[in-house]
């Protein structure tokens, strides 16, 4: 099966509304981590205008139609980020950094790469891989900075996609051929 096709969602009719579950800024950064992700990210109605329902029949009330809210804008602009992207189509995933507060991971397909950061407690300053030290920036979601070859990601999701290179394309082509070597493990859950 091709990961890249898996629906990944937030909240469904079945679920709690992810907004009664955070403020705009989680919710604002829950969804930069959905666009960054593998996969084929799913909204329900009305997540647009960060429609909140906490227990049935609330998530599930219908939506009016307005998408008269701030969210709305932020999310059109990570849609079509995404939609512009290759590697968040449907680029490699590979972590690149994780601990107990923060993850940092590359999708990278072609000769497109982009950066996925998340913090949960304060500022991660995540330098970059060498061959990422040349790379341009062409867009950024949410507020990194940077310093020198260094990516300062604040509280949060942030991405970061470079304009794509062949020195992109070489590495991405090394990470394929990698994954397509790598052993393949068989775990086994039984219950007790």
């Amino acid at each position: 099966a091709d990961p890249s096709r898996l629906i990944t969602f937030l909240d469904n009719h079945d679920l709690p509304r992810f907004a009664s579950r955070c403020d705009e800024a989680q919710a604002e950064s829950a969804l930069r981590l959905l666009m960054g992700l593998r996969g084929q990210p799913s909204l329900t109605w009305g997540s647009e205008v960060l429609q909140d329902g906490a227990e049935e029949p609330e998530n599930r009330h219908r939506f009016s139609g307005s998408t008269d809210h701030p969210a709305n804008e932020w999310i059109g602009t990570l849609l079509q980020l995404r939609t512009q992207s290759p590697a968040l189509q449907y680029g490699l995933t590979r972590i690149l950094h994780l601990d107990a507060q923060s993850m940092v991971f590359l999708r990278i397909h072609g000769e497109h790469a982009a950066l996925v950061g998340l913090s949960t407690q304060e500022e991660l300053h995540y330098e970059l891989p060498d061959w990422l030290h040349d790379e341009r920036i062409a867009s950024i979601a949410g507020t990194p900075k940077t310093q020198e070859q260094v990516l300062v990601f604040p509280v949060g999701t942030s991405m970061v996609l470079f304009e794509p290179s062949a020195a992109i394309g070489v590495r991405a082509n090394d990470l394929r051929q990698e994954a397509q070597q790598a052993p393949t493990r068989e775990v086994v859950v039984r219950s007790p």
